[in-house]
């Protein structure tokens, strides 16, 4: 019988240890394939429902405004408006997309909340960067040279992608309950930000092939497309590839009732 037993538990451990290797990942991996598209898709259908949903709000706000009051907006309150409103308007429907699919894994409703909060400190932070390095370039009181062009568009975008680490760092308080080394997702958002970037710099380098007419809208929206699929795709394989803290807790104690 104690033979048979030591046999049992022979052959059982390389199953156990099996499935707590295919268990330590958030998305399990007969999952991650269909996570992955699906992820990607809502990102796209987010970004694209988003933009045109709080492009929309903002122009019937401000007629009504232009019709309330005979006037133009102010260009202060504008400024303000789409800051803080249309920006907000756009999180939410892009981040409550993520979230239909994020919720079979984490909260999906502190999912919405961390992404809408990060999206726009991230773009108030960044906004305000780009500014000052406009009022720097004015302050020249002359036409940049082409080197100086070079170096404040480089700081605008380097300003950019490095304010995103706010809203790595807002999703980071939601994902360190889920999944370990949660840390390395704050540096998510600027490694895809910076994936976004080159692609709209090649983009312009190639606007110069395309007819002169159509050329602004190619480029407009192929940065457009391109943004959103970028940011379906390097998060959603940041995901896939996540350690689940949960399930590493839960498989390790199962694993070490079966070996007693």
């Amino acid at each position: 019988m104690q033979t048979d037993s030591n046999q049992a538990s022979t052959t059982s451990s390389p199953n156990i240890t099996n499935s707590f290797k295919k268990g330590s990942l958030l998305i399990p991996c007969n999952e991650r394939q269909k996570f992955f598209l699906l992820f990607t898709s809502a990102c796209i259908f987010g970004w694209v429902i988003g933009g045109l949903f709080s492009i929309e709000i903002e122009q019937r706000i401000q007629n009504l405004l232009i019709s309330q009051f005979s006037l133009e907006t102010p260009g202060l309150f504008k400024t303000l408006f789409k800051m803080y409103f249309t920006e907000v308007i756009f999180a939410l429907i892009f981040a409550s997309f993520q979230a239909i699919v994020l919720k079979r894994y984490i909260s999906g409703w502190l999912w919405l909340l961390a992404t809408t909060v990060g999206w726009n400190l991230s773009k108030i932070i960044s906004d305000t960067w780009i500014n000052y390095i406009s009022q720097q370039a004015s302050s020249l009181y002359r036409q940049p040279s082409t080197s100086e062009m070079i170096l404040f568009a480089a700081l605008s975008t380097a300003a950019s992608i490095f304010s995103s680490l706010w809203l790595g760092l807002c999703q980071w308080l939601v994902l360190r309950r889920y999944i370990t080394k949660a840390w390395k997702w704050i540096f998510v958002p600027p490694i895809t930000f910076t994936f976004i970037s080159l692609l709209i710099w090649l983009l312009s380098l190639a606007q110069d092939l395309l007819p002169e007419v159509y050329s602004p809208k190619i480029a407009n929206w192929g940065g457009q497309g391109c943004s959103a699929l970028i940011l379906g795709i390097i998060p959603a394989i940041a995901l896939c590839v996540a350690k689940s803290k949960t399930k590493n807790q839960v498989n390790s104690t199962t694993y070490g009732n079966q070996s007693i």
